[in-house]
């Protein structure tokens, strides 16, 4: 029969390389920062969304549609960080030296649920929201400002790095709702993001 204090110790050290390890993944989260894009899928109000396919179904004309993000943040909790975020996405249709464009921006602040290791990456962002249009003719080009307002994201992706700290890549996919001007725009994008995890 053991002593008592011997499995007093052992009880002890267990616990004590518990804590040890939780504190030391704690101590790993810290700046965070993540840039990537996709292919997005748009759907405006009004006319307009008509006029998009329409147009893009024209033997000369290509529709490129391209999602952009950008997050910068830090893990004040376990598991979750805070950040803020720019987004948009990028509609155009081009045809020999004449292209119209349509942006969708975000500035938006919010939180992603990430223990920044192998898995489930969740994000919900809300913030200003915008659509602006240009339009391009040979070498001249025309900014035209589009209604504001607000809006928000949610995106799931998913890690398949393994480690705390350093670089990662993700993908998944986003889904984004703006309310401008009384008029409602959304759009879906999948996408790839790099990831860069930093200790405290």
């Amino acid at each position: 029969m053991e002593p008592a204090f011997a499995a007093d110790l052992r009880t002890t050290s267990a616990a004590a390389l518990v804590g040890t390890m939780v504190f030391a993944q704690s101590e790993k989260r810290g700046f965070y920062i993540d840039v990537g894009g996709g292919w997005a899928f748009m759907n405006y109000p009004g006319d307009l969304n008509k006029s998009m396919k329409d147009a893009a179904k024209e033997d000369d004309v290509l529709r490129l549609t391209l999602d952009f993000d950008l997050s910068i943040g830090y893990a004040l909790f376990p598991n979750f960080i805070l950040v803020g975020s720019l987004g948009g996405v990028f509609d155009t249709l081009s045809a020999d030296k004449t292209e119209v464009g349509y942006t969708t921006g975000l500035f938006g602040a919010g939180i992603k649920f990430y223990p920044m290791s192998k898995g489930l990456q969740l994000g919900l962002d809300i913030g200003y929201s915008y659509m602006d249009a240009s339009v391009k003719i040979g070498g001249a080009s025309i900014n035209i400002d589009g209604p504001s307002g607000f809006g928000g994201q949610i995106s799931a992706f998913w890690d398949f790095d393994s480690t705390l700290t350093g670089p990662a890549l993700l993908l998944g996919g986003k889904f984004y709702c703006g309310y401008l001007d009384k008029e409602v725009v959304t759009a879906f994008a999948i996408a790839a993001k790099f990831v860069y995890k930093a200790k405290k």
